[in-house]
């Protein structure tokens, strides 16, 4: 059994609100997504917050292993499992890989889509995406878009004939990265397809196996060692390439590795202004992107950040409990009037909240989802 089946089995939840209640604290942090045509199932998704590095070793398991993962609640069983949680080669959390048992492919700039023989809707398997559990309910975000979903881009790929003609083994997932001129991420492919990442058994103990059932993989390249890789991903890489995946295929533990050239496309530069970095990675936290973030020279900034969000959510905390607090009474305050967007935005989450007074963590919350929120800390950013 996995160990996020685990806590399934022992919390032995009756209900959604319970399974919502449970995850989205620490140390999980999760996003939960249902479905009302599905009800018993719940499909989970780390975030930026998410304790990667738990002391707990199956803690620490149990959060890689939400990557879009769906969970049928009720009966306890795994319908749809991508691979796991996996990381930039010089972040904290990298796993280890033993180079001569892997194979280096190329990274797609693309969207992840699961196709599920544990779960049929209409007699075809079930297709989701990282963070919907019906892929034709998940709308594409694009610009004026009000009805076009990733289903409806996959109709444009090989999706059909793969359902249609290939004989899919039960009880599996099959993973997928879609590439669409409507779906760009940062790279932008004049094609239309899918490509064949990996799969793997929905039934304990829930391996990854090198299936080929047709449809294109992504390019795989020959080297000698590990660092052969890092420097051709590193810097032989135009931006028309995000970069290059290592996968041990004895763990199926793998590593990132982005070009420089992609990383600018991010807006991501390891030679700009640290004033510029600071603003960037204010913003990849901003959209939980940070799987983008991972020199080491500037975790610093990145920690700075956190760090400053933290103290003024602490700050405001105390401020919000006093008895003698109203909103009005900041009006015209020298020190909080340029924060009046925080403060309506508390206000608001009150209103949602039968008033209640938010703690530092979630005051913390409100700030960094707010566009441009680094600036809050303008003098900081000065003095850099």
């Amino acid at each position: 059994m996995s160990e996020l089946l685990e806590i399934f089995e022992k919390q032995k939840f009756k209900s959604r609100k319970e399974i919502e209640n449970y995850f989205s604290v620490s140390p999980f942090f999760f996003k939960c997504k249902f479905d009302e045509d599905l009800p018993n199932l719940v499909l989970l998704s780390y975030q930026i917050k998410t304790k990667f590095g738990h002391s707990d070793e199956k803690i620490r398991k149990a959060t890689r292993q939400a990557r879009g993962i769906i969970i049928d609640w009720k009966e306890i069983k795994i319908v749809s499992y991508g691979f796991d949680k996996f990381f930039n080669i010089h972040e904290e959390h990298a796993g280890k890989v033993n180079f001569t048992k892997a194979k280096a492919t190329e990274k797609i700039d693309g969207s992840l889509i699961k196709i599920s023989t544990s779960c049929f809707i209409d007699k075809k398997p079930l297709i989701s995406t990282s963070n919907c559990i019906q892929a034709k309910k998940a709308k594409v975000a694009f610009k004026g878009n009000k009805s076009t979903t990733y289903q409806d881009l996959l109709e444009e790929t090989e999706l059909n004939k793969i359902l249609e003609e290939k004989k899919l083994d039960p009880n599996t997932t099959y993973c997928f990265e879609l590439v669409h001129p409507l779906s760009t991420i940062k790279i932008n492919y004049e094609l239309k397809g899918i490509f064949h990442l990996t799969t793997r058994s929905n039934e304990p103990p829930y391996k990854e196996c090198e299936v080929d059932i047709g449809v294109p993989k992504p390019k795989e390249f020959k080297f000698k060692s590990l660092l052969e890789c890092y420097n051709f991903a590193r810097n032989e890489f135009s931006n028309k390439h995000e970069g290059i995946v290592v996968c041990d295929l004895d763990t199926y533990e793998r590593l990132k590795i982005k070009s420089i050239s992609y990383l600018k496309l991010l807006g991501v530069d390891p030679n700009v202004n640290p004033k510029n970095i600071y603003l960037k990675l204010g913003e990849l936290i901003r959209k939980n992107q940070m799987d983008d973030f991972y020199f080491q020279d500037w975790r610093p900034f990145f920690d700075k950040i956190l760090f400053q969000a933290g103290s003024l959510a602490n700050e405001i905390h105390n401020l919000i409990s006093s008895e003698k607090f109203s909103f009005d009474s900041i009006q015209n305050s020298q020190k909080w009037k340029p924060m009046q967007k925080i403060f309506a935005q508390i206000k608001y989450w009150q209103q949602k909240n039968e008033n209640k007074i938010p703690s530092p963590d979630e005051i913390k919350g409100i700030i960094i989802k707010m566009k441009n929120f680094v600036w809050f800390f303008n003098e900081e950013l000065e003095k850099k």
